[in-house]
């Protein structure tokens, strides 16, 4: 049977009218913050924990029904430096209409492949991995792959070469859209900068195009019905007397799905103007027409951060520890405000987009002792919360979903 989660909010928070105070960021950016108190809704509640298996969570995804989770774990040598670290790939899922448990599906063929990203198009699951194939004196070459699995079978349909190191994917437009890097001194194809999206047509498994984007790391792609958007930076160092300083420079570029072209790009750094470091946004989501950051900055508050389609209005959702993970359904941004270490308090919080409100804010406490929330991800009627164990040095990590539920 479907699980149905059905927000009962307040009549107030359905009735208020929005206020939002207005500031200007330096470059025309218009910054919003709500005003007043969140209407919290307790009429939600987590389900009991479906156990999965073991492994470390590389990717989330829901389809058809179905939810997988790709899992990653290295098997160590037993003799110092008889070997290199092995890595051992796999998808497990869960039936949502009978929560029941579905067959591991092996990813033999990417043995000794590190695995970064999971999707879900064209009834596949599509995987992205990839190994470093030799460095010597600089210069490394990184094989890459993109493949496409049968969720039924566990058979490989499409086994995809791409250049560099593939990572985190997003599914929209009729394409599966692949971030990547070319790691410096790498071999393959030039491109303007260090990182780029591939497009990928998930009937056929052929590359629609390439698109280049400046600098050395990349967050991203994700895909709305606004569009692809991603974040890139490229790090600069400078020595000021005796202290080493860092700076991070960080653009939120918009990728036009029409014309595989990045139309928009807006720096990150100005809503920051006085903080030397920003982290990497890996938990970027898009979702609602616009892009959703989590942003941490140095000696500043965690928050995340809502960017609109035309980069012109920023609202900012302060959090009280980070984001573990984000995404978006069921009427609201959903995020898991908590220590990555598991330390500290832990809430699910959702977010109304209409009225940037928190609507939801779940005390995650009583988990405690059972998982720690380590992802989210939206089936077709349900919210999914996965959960892992602690991790130690000897034992796995033991992998849960957990329902949202009225």
């Amino acid at each position: 049977m479907w699980v149905e989660v059905r927000m009962r909010l307040s009549v107030p928070l359905l009735a208020v009218l929005v206020l939002l105070v207005g500031a200007c960021a330096g470059d025309g950016t218009v910054e919003t913050t709500p005003t007043g108190e969140a209407a919290v809704s307790a009429d939600v509640e987590l389900g009991e924990p479906i156990a999965l298996g073991t492994g470390d969570p590389a990717g989330l995804v829901a389809g058809s029904g179905r939810v997988w989770v790709l899992t990653a774990s290295m098997i160590e040598p037993e003799g110092e430096f008889e070997s290199e670290l092995t890595f051992v790939a796999q998808v497990l899922g869960l039936d949502e209409a009978t929560q029941e448990k579905l067959d591991d599906l092996e990813l033999g063929e990417l043995s000794n492949f590190e695995v970064g990203g999971l999707g879900y198009a064209a009834d596949r699951l599509w995987v992205s991995a990839n190994r470093q194939v030799s460095c010597a004196e600089g210069e490394c070459v990184w094989e890459g792959r993109v493949v496409a699995i049968d969720p039924n079978t566990g058979e490989i349909t499409h086994m995809i070469e791409v250049e560099g190191r593939p990572h985190l994917m997003g599914v929209g437009f009729g394409s599966v859209w692949v971030g990547g890097d070319r790691p410096q001194g790498g071999s393959g194809p030039s491109y303007e900068g260090n990182v780029r999206v591939d497009r990928i047509d998930p009937q056929t498994g052929a590359i629609v195009t390439s698109i280049p984007l400046h600098g050395d790391s990349l967050a991203g792609p994700k895909v709305s019905e606004s569009g692809v958007w991603a974040t890139v930076s490229e790090e600069t160092r400078s020595l000021e007397d005796t202290d080493y300083s860092i700076e991070l420079p960080y653009d939120l570029v918009w990728i036009n799905p029409n014309t595989n072209q990045p139309e928009k790009e807006w720096s990150i750094n100005h809503l920051y103007p006085d903080t030397p470091y920003i982290y990497m946004p890996w938990a970027m989501e898009a979702a609602f027409g616009d892009v959703w950051l989590p942003i941490e900055a140095m000696d500043l508050p965690t928050e995340v951060v809502r960017v609109d389609r035309s980069g012109n209005t920023v609202t900012r959702f302060p959090l009280d520890q980070a984001c573990v993970a984000m995404t978006g359904c069921l009427n609201h941004m959903w995020v898991i405000d908590a220590s990555a270490w598991g330390v500290g308090s832990a809430h699910l919080k959702g977010i109304d987009p209409e009225t940037n409100r928190v609507a939801v804010d779940l005390d995650l406490a009583y988990l405690a002792d059972v998982t720690l929330p380590r992802g989210l991800v939206c089936g077709d009627q349900t919210l999914w919360v996965l959960g892992g164990s602690r991790p130690d040095e000897t034992s796995p990590v033991e992998l849960v979903l957990i329902p949202l539920v009225p």
